[in-house]
């Protein structure tokens, strides 16, 4: 009775793990209206899959220059795929499935002692590396989706949606659905433990059939053997066809992540090993020889360069603004948020509506040559301030040797120069913050001067 109670244990929590890609069959007895439901949560599966793929290509048309962003999110649409896949060869072989799995548990119910002895004997040698598969796969799906919780971001999958998230409802709706994709892709790894199941049954029923030929006295039962053994490969075949386009779809699809992830972490080392070298040739340049007969304390010298792009909104517009600076500078941009709620301009408060990028060093000083030589090297009296810094615009960001691309369009860009000596560090540290002394600071004479010393810039008198 025990052995019999912990079999049915394992088939019920098979079919626990497996239920929500609703692939494991209803029961021969089902009512006609549990099978329409059914069938009904099957294609609303498939729809939801190919519905929730959508933003991921999205993704990728807006990233198409960002090979890691692309290649994380063709491993979701491959696990989309995967899942429409799958749904559909179950709900094609739902007959087979049902009948299979009828056979597998009337054959259970029906066991002898000895058949009971050798299924228990297999249940003693796999659960534990089975249950496990099932416990690690949803925890590690649970984290997944904690993940917007402890990291700083919005939703468990990057993706790019043409519409705002700042709406609670939009948003709360968007987070439930990738959650039960999350859970749902779980299920689909289990559908492999599922698999399993059904081959260790055959492979106990030619066991159990072993047993029965070893203990044969006539020929009577040598023809029930023989009839016994055509039936179990019959019932093998019919496992074998269920399953076989599943385990080829799932062995395409792992393996087509791995390469990706392979990709992934290639890129991520390169990426840092092109830092270490931008450090390096900017520790080279800071190490050029200089005119002693200058107090170099007294060097002006740009701190950091601030970019800026002011959409008003956010969306497809923000978010191509943003690859607009991560194509100028490198670097991932960091967006802003409106501090009050401007109802004329169908601004909201907290909504992002602008993108910022701090540049320094030799490519800050690369870029701001870019953006003097867009305005000829002529800058207004207005354009400094009285602290020794000054900015500027510019109309068109193709000016800057951008190449314009139809799917992003054309936009303006604010550039934001704050310059410094050596020693200014002393009002930002962390610990025994200091003061900078009065004769040290930049005054907006300074800044003037460094402009037209620096570049040969032209200064001109009265507002634009």
């Amino acid at each position: 009775m025990i052995e019999q109670v912990m079999l049915k244990r394992v088939i019920y929590i098979t079919w626990l793990s497996v239920a929500l890609c609703f692939c494991w069959p209803v029961s021969a007895n089902s009512s006609r209206n549990q099978i329409i439901v059914f069938k009904f949560l099957q294609i609303f599966t498939i729809i939801s899959s190919c519905l929730g793929s959508l933003p991921m290509f999205h993704s990728i048309y807006l990233h198409q220059d960002d090979i890691i962003i692309v290649a994380k999110s063709i491993s979701i649409v491959v696990v989309f795929i995967q899942l429409i896949v799958q749904t559909t060869i179950c709900a094609i072989k739902h007959d087979t499935l049902q009948h299979i799995i009828e056979e597998m548990i009337t054959y259970i119910k029906e066991a002898k002692q000895y058949e009971k002895e050798i299924i228990q004997k297999y249940v003693a040698k796999c659960y534990i590396l089975y249950g496990s598969a099932i416990i690690i796969s949803y925890l590690t799906t649970t984290i997944f989706i904690l993940g917007p919780i402890f990291l700083p971001v919005s939703l468990p999958f990057y993706t790019e949606f043409p519409l705002s998230l700042n709406n609670t409802a939009v948003y709360i709706i968007i987070y439930f659905h990738q959650c039960f994709f999350a859970y749902q892709c779980s299920a689909t790894v289990c559908l492999s433990i599922f698999g399993a199941l059904l081959l260790w049954f055959v492979v106990v029923k030619f066991e159990c059939l072993i047993v029965k030929i070893q203990n044969i006295s006539n020929k009577d039962m040598m023809v029930i053997c023989i009839k016994k053994q055509l039936q179990i490969r019959r019932y093998a075949k019919e496992i074998a066809n269920c399953l076989r386009h599943i385990i080829f779809y799932t062995i395409i699809a792992t393996s087509f992540n791995m390469i990706l992830a392979g990709i992934i972490l290639i890129m991520d080392s390169k990426k840092s090993s092109e830092k270490k070298v931008e450090k390096r040739i900017e520790k080279k340049v800071r190490k050029e020889p200089k005119d002693a007969s200058k107090n170099i304390m007294r060097e002006v010298r740009i701190r950091k360069l601030c970019l800026n792009i002011c959409v008003g909104e956010s969306g497809d517009r923000l978010t191509r603004a943003a690859k607009v600076l991560e194509q100028l500078t490198g670097q991932q941009p960091v967006f802003s948020k409106a501090r009050y709620t401007v109802r004329s301009f169908g601004i909201r408060r907290n909504e992002k509506i602008a993108v910022h990028c701090t540049v320094r060093g030799a490519k800050a000083e690369e870029i701001l040559e870019r953006g003097l030589k867009v305005r000829e090297y002529e800058l207004r009296k207005e354009n400094f301030s009285g602290t020794g810094n000054f900015g500027f615009g510019i109309q068109e960001h193709i000016d800057l040797g951008i190449k314009y691309d139809p799917s992003i369009g054309i936009y303006g860009l604010d550039f934001y120069v704050v310059l410094g000596r050596p020693g200014f560090n002393v009002a930002h540290r962390r610990r025994k913050t200091g003061k900078v002394g009065f004769q040290h600071r930049l005054t907006k004479e300074d800044a003037m001067k460094w402009f037209q010393q620096k570049y040969d810039g032209i200064i001109i008198a009265g507002k634009k």
